[in-house]
């Protein structure tokens, strides 16, 4: 009696409404959207307050890409040095032009080196430096590209694997970034939160930065520090930038300065006591401890 009465009131019941079920799934897209969106905010909210965004990363490398339609305007032959670091701390454009000059060859060229770009990064700007020339139907008359062993390594590459998806969405082209989600649809998907809302910071920049305090320390020189040369190497630095701010007070910090056409000051424009300044500078910068910790951290890291 009790089981069929317990079948009838089941009978009796009305079935569910259809909208029930789309009323669950909508607050769940909901919840999940909302959870995502104050995910993202805080995100934003750190990288602002860490100064950090596609604005504040690649400085040196987004001004001399912005440079580049006025590059190719010049009416002199245009020369480039392109590579690493050392290009960018050993060339010289001005100095070259002048002696150039010398011997009757007026050419204008400019310093493409940047720290930090490995080959994969130097392709991608290397596209950039090609597109901007072939559209003005201009070409180099020199181009010098620096090769150096350690920036091909394994350990240099993995070094960078943190940032490969952030400095891409500043480097590739729109076109570029959806040709590699036709070729691998989750890493495009990736690349394009990282560039559309996430302001090129990707998350492996942000745990690559914070985790690493928890890796192990790099090796380091066991020599003993050179106090007195410390010491004066803090005054030596503070008295010359101080002398640098007195030599140029309209320079608004560029990291690539059109008028240095890339690079740094030269020594024809300083004074004789700057020039002497500079050279105690780098003879404090070469003690045995620092040339030996630069030495170490060459082989950590590449």
């Amino acid at each position: 009696m009790s089981s069929s009465t317990s079948s009838s009131s089941e009978m009796a019941r009305p079935p569910a409404a259809a909208g029930d079920g789309r009323k669950v799934y909508l607050k769940t897209f909901l919840a999940i959207t909302l959870g995502m969106a104050v995910s993202m905010a805080i995100i934003r909210l750190i990288t602002y307050l860490n100064d950090v965004g596609s604005k504040t990363i690649m400085v040196r490398v987004q001004e001399a890409r912005a440079a580049l339609p006025k590059i190719v305007a010049e009416d002199d032959e245009l020369v480039m040095f392109f590579g690493s670091s050392m290009t960018e701390a050993g060339f010289s454009p001005r100095q070259f032009d002048r002696q150039l000059a010398e011997r009757g060859v007026d050419v204008k060229s400019f310093n493409f080196g940047f720290g930090g770009l490995n080959p994969y990064f130097q392709d991608y700007l290397a596209r950039r430096i090609r597109e901007a020339f072939e559209k003005n139907d201009r070409r180099l008359e020199l181009a010098l590209l620096e090769f150096v062993p350690f920036q091909v390594t394994v350990d240099r590459f993995d070094g960078a694997r943190s940032s490969i998806d952030s400095f891409l969405t500043l480097l590739a082209t729109p076109r570029e970034i959806w040709g590699i989600a036709l070729r691998d649809p989750a890493r495009g998907v990736r690349i394009l939160t990282i560039r559309y809302f996430r302001d090129s910071i990707s998350a492996e920049i942000i745990t690559d930065h914070f985790g690493s305090s928890f890796r192990p320390p790099r090796p380091r020189s066991e020599l003993p520090e050179d106090e007195e040369a410390t010491a004066r190497l803090r005054e030596v630095s503070q008295a010359f930038n101080a002398r640098f701010d007195e030599d140029y007070p309209d320079y608004a910090g560029e990291e690539w300065h059109y008028g240095w056409q890339g690079a740094g000051t030269i020594p024809e424009e300083r004074s004789e006591s700057t020039r002497e300044m500079l050279v105690e500078l780098y003879e404090l910068l070469r003690t045995p401890r620092r040339m030996e910790d630069d030495r170490l951290r060459r082989i950590h890291c590449c």
